[in-house]
C-alpha cells in the first residue's frame, strides 16, 4: 500500500487557489500575507462536521512519520510563481510560515526533480498533520486514523472516538485492520 499522503493530489488545484488568493488579498490590503493566518496551512480540505458522512468511511489506524519537505523563501507581496505552483501541485500541500520580510514556505516532498538552487530539501520538516475534522495538530508517529481508500481523510484520536466510540485497534500478526462500521 502506498503512503496515505499519495491520495492528496486531488486537493492541489483548490489549495493553490486558496494560497494565491490569500497572498493577493493581503498584498491588496497593504499588509503582508502572514497577517491573516499564522501560518497558512495548505493541507487536505477540512471535512465538514458531518458525522453521517464520516461514519460511512472506513478508517484504519496509522502512525505517520515526519516527512521531507522543500523549503523556499517568498517575499511579502509576491504571488506564487509557476515553479512554486508546480511543486505544490504534486501533493497539494504546503505551509506558509510568516518570517521577517515574507514567508518560509514548506512543500511536502514525495520525490521528483526540483530547482536545488532555489529550493532546499529539509529532511523530516513535515513533522505533523492536521485532523480533517477539527484541524487539531497531530504530531508525527502519534496514533491517528486514515481512510482505507477513496478520499483521504485523517482523524485524530478524539474525533475518531467521538464518531466510532473507544473501540481499540486490532492487529493480527502485526497487520493493522480497520476499526469502524462495516
Amino acid at each position: 500500500m502506498s503512503p496515505p499522503n499519495k491520495r492528496l493530489h486531488r486537493t492541489a488545484a483548490s489549495g493553490q487557489a486558496r494560497v494565491q488568493s490569500h497572498v493577493q488579498r493581503a498584498a491588496a490590503a497593504g499588509g503582508s500575507a502572514g497577517e491573516a493566518v499564522d501560518p497558512i496551512i495548505f493541507d487536505p480540505v477540512r471535512m465538514s462536521d458531518d458525522p453521517k458522512g464520516l461514519r460511512r468511511l472506513k478508517f484504519m489506524p496509522s502512525r505517520i512519520p515526519a516527512l521531507d519537505a522543500l523549503e523556499v523563501f517568498v517575499p511579502d507581496g509576491a504571488a506564487p510563481d509557476a515553479e512554486l505552483e508546480e511543486l505544490q501541485s504534486r501533493t497539494g500541500q504546503s505551509r506558509w510560515h510568516p518570517v521577517q520580510g515574507g514567508h518560509r514556505v514548506l512543500i511536502l516532498y514525495e520525490r521528483g526533480a526540483y530547482n536545488a538552487e532555489r529550493f532546499s530539501l529539509v529532511k523530516g520538516a513535515w513533522d505533523h498533520q492536521h485532523c480533517s475534522r477539527c484541524r487539531a495538530r497531530i504530531e508525527s508517529m502519534t496514533l491517528c486514523w486514515v481512510t482505507e481508500s477513496g478520499e483521504y481523510v485523517l482523524l485524530d484520536e478524539k474525533c475518531h472516538t467521538e464518531l466510532f466510540g473507544a473501540e481499540p485497534a486490532r492487529s493480527i500478526e502485526n497487520d493493522l485492520l480497520s476499526v469502524g462500521p462495516s
